[in-house]
């Protein structure tokens, strides 16, 4: 005597017939397709989601820079104003002290 598993097999196999195992064939077919297309959609969804964050990202990246440039510029600009003011200084001193 063989393995009940096979025995359970055969006794499958005797009482199914063609009908009915294509009729189980095309609802696993279609339950796996079913689930291939839910997981296709998770993944749209999160990439989706990946580059709304991405291009949110790329908006603060933008906002840092310009922030950066202000912050170098006005450094400059006022590094361009202590320079003038000692410009003057020095000539009020010199005007003064002859």
């Amino acid at each position: 005597m063989g393995l009940p598993e096979e025995n359970n097999m055969k006794l499958l196999e005797a009482k199914m017939d063609r009908d009915t195992a294509i009729r189980i064939i095309q609802k696993n077919e279609r339950g796996r397709q079913g689930e291939d297309a839910a997981h296709k959609l998770k993944r749209f969804k999160l990439d989706e989601e990946g580059l709304r964050r991405g291009a949110n990202n790329q908006q603060t990246d933008l906002d840092h820079a310009a922030t950066i440039i202000q912050r170098l510029f006005r450094g400059y600009v006022t590094r361009l104003k202590v320079r003038q003011h000692e410009q003057e200084e020095l000539v009020y001193i010199y005007l003064n002290s002859s």
